[in-house]
């Protein structure tokens, strides 16, 4: 049986000690701003996130390169291994299609690249279960299928301070931009139809807003039986402790996790959003 290697990018934001448990390697994302490109795993999360509210222009932030992919694929299955390499939605990134490229170029490999249909919090709970798929010996075909099965139940909301950032970085329309800053909305997003960002809810107050995320958490334990739950944040360390107790109190069974965001997410999305991630224990 060949070793299956599991690869990732740097929007799952594993910290040193995830990675070592999950035996997972990890392709960076870059910001680039003042003429200058810096790995996502470069930045501190906290002082990038303050620079950010006083930036102009905002920084912009890029994929990982072709090379880097081919390079890793070459040396992870020179010897007959196989790589399981999951990443961030190709609705917020291009790093999907490079990936699936490398591994294109080499196609005598045996390489499968998986579209998340998410990040932050998402994509670590996905690495997640794959790594438990693999640990318990099931062909890399069965681990597959189980992933892009478990990828249809998958769900992340995002709540913004305002749409600003992802209008700035052209994941929104203008005019949904405008609307929530003018009318103070706190908009709660989605990442729906295939790890696309789409509005799912616009609500007057913060603290209303994590009502509403607490209650579709909990239809969904409901529906689907328990939940690996991931909360994530962009500097609002408060605000995410207050949304893991609305979820609790909403499900006293919860154990909702919280993990800091880094830069590369931060361009997109601001300081002070949290994004809500969760899946079922099993498909």
């Amino acid at each position: 049986m060949s070793t299956i290697h599991l690869v990732t990018d740097s929007t799952a934001y594993l910290t040193e000690e995830a990675m070592a448990s999950l035996q997972v390697h990890v392709v960076s994302l870059s910001v680039v701003y003042d003429n200058e490109s810096y790995l996502d795993t470069q930045k501190d999360h906290y002082e990038f996130a303050e620079y950010l509210r006083h930036a102009n222009p905002i920084p912009t932030t890029s994929q990982p390169t072709l090379t880097e992919f081919q390079d890793l694929y070459d040396r992870l299955t020179i010897d007959g291994s196989t790589v399981l390499s999951i990443h961030i939605s190709s609705g917020l990134s291009g790093t999907y299609q490079v990936a699936s490229m490398a591994a294109q170029s080499l196609k005598d490999r045996s390489i499968h690249v998986i579209d998340s249909w998410s990040t932050v919090g998402g994509l670590q709970i996905q690495v997640e279960y794959l790594r438990q798929l693999i640990d318990a010996g099931l062909p890399v075909e069965e681990v597959v299928s189980k992933a892009l099965e478990m990828r249809e139940k998958h769900k992340l909301l995002l709540l913004l301070d305002s749409l600003e950032f992802l209008h700035r970085g052209g994941r929104i329309g203008k005019a949904q931009s405008l609307f929530g800053s003018l009318l103070s909305i706190k908009p709660v997003l989605w990442l729906h139809n295939q790890g696309k960002v789409e509005v799912y809810d616009k609500i007057r107050t913060r603290r209303k807003a994590y009502g509403k995320i607490a209650e579709y958490v909990k239809e969904n334990w409901e529906l689907m039986g328990p939940l690996r739950i991931a909360l994530s944040h962009i500097k609002a360390e408060a605000e995410v402790k207050e949304m893991q107790a609305m979820i609790q109190n909403a499900i006293p069974a919860a154990s909702p996790t919280i993990h800091s965001a880094g830069s590369v997410i931060a361009v997109h999305t601001g300081p002070g959003s949290i994004a809500v991630s969760f899946q079922p224990l099993e498909v």
